[in-house]
């Protein structure tokens, strides 16, 4: 369990550090205040597209930790309630695990239906 963590820990600094220093937080939330200025459903759709590509390679408390810190600040300074924005970012975070590419809750269910010492599921 600690070594996960660590390593999540370790893949979001480097990750943060990252888009801190090309400066992309900054100018992905300036893209996104420019496009909530001309239409906030096209600032919603942007921030979707955003945390659907984040959430297809990252597990969902690091797309969580990365959109709350690129997509919730360009949101409140729009008007819109924190609590929302958050919420936003988790079920992004959230719908990032049934992303095709690392679909591990798919996997895991397929896993679990094909089992053949399934007995509570009827199968022998």
């Amino acid at each position: 369990m600690t070594s996960y963590l660590t390593q999540l820990l370790a893949t979001l600094g480097i990750m943060i550090g990252l888009f801190t220093i090309t400066g992309f937080i900054l100018r992905m939330g300036a893209m996104l205040l420019d496009i909530g200025t001309w239409n906030i459903v096209a600032m919603i759709l942007m921030a979707w597209f955003f945390g659907w590509l984040l959430g297809t390679g990252l597990p969902p408390t690091a797309t969580y930790i990365i959109g709350a810190v690129i997509i919730v600040p360009p949101m409140t300074k729009l008007g819109i309630n924190p609590w929302v924005a958050h919420f936003f970012v988790f079920f992004l975070s959230v719908w990032g695990e049934l992303s095709p590419p690392t679909s591990l809750s798919a996997a895991s269910a397929r896993a679990l239906r094909t089992r053949r010492s399934c007995k509570p599921c009827g199968r022998r």
